[in-house]
């Protein structure tokens, strides 16, 4: 593992500290903060994502439910179901993504820190680590999607693979009729 370590700071440090020059110091710093901004950025533009994600989702299952009142609506309600499907997958595809660029910018960032005074996002996720509580955000994330995506597969079994609802219902329903008694004006009862 030392090995590994050293092989990957090797390629992350282009020129060792005596054949860069004096300002070594200040453009690592330098570099560390923009590469450590970038990765906050990862996680705005991941929340981002995850906001309009969401939102889409709600609009088609919207889309869905109005789709269900229309008469011959099945072929929309298969149609939306599916899109829903696709996007609650691409959705899900998408966290993990993030999830990956993330982990190895900061995999990267504590490469860095090896160099610095402190270790300040290593020692952060260690100490996050250590809590019994501790629960990754990428495992309460991807609940979202699923969750979508297996109300989409829902619908589409309901909707294109189930009986079309298009068609009448019959309900065979006998009604009994009971005569109930009237008043006349002057307050006698007929039958």
């Amino acid at each position: 593992m030392a090995d590994q370590n050293q092989q990957t700071s090797r390629g992350l440090f282009g020129k060792p500290r005596d054949q860069y020059g004096e300002r070594y110091d200040d453009h690592l710093l330098e570099q560390y903060k923009l590469f450590a901004d970038s990765a906050i950025r990862v996680t705005e533009w991941r929340n981002s994502a995850n906001n309009f994600l969401l939102a889409t989702n709600t609009v088609l299952v919207t889309l869905f439910g109005l789709a269900s009142t229309l008469n011959g609506a099945s072929p929309w309600r298969c149609a939306v179901a599916i899109a829903g499907l696709l996007v609650a997958l691409a959705w899900l595809f998408l966290i993990l993504s993030y999830k990956n660029l993330n982990s190895t910018k900061f995999k990267v960032i504590h490469e860095i820190e090896q160099q610095l005074p402190l270790a300040l996002f290593r020692h952060e996720w260690d100490v996050h680590t250590e809590r019994s509580d501790h629960t990754r955000l990428t495992i309460n994330e991807v609940f979202i999607p699923i969750v979508f995506a297996l109300l989409y597969v829902l619908l589409l079994s309901v909707s294109c693979l189930g009986e079309p609802t298009d068609k009448p219902i019959k309900l065979d329903v006998k009604a009994t009729v009971t005569a109930v008694p009237s008043t006349t004006q002057n307050g006698v009862i007929n039958p």
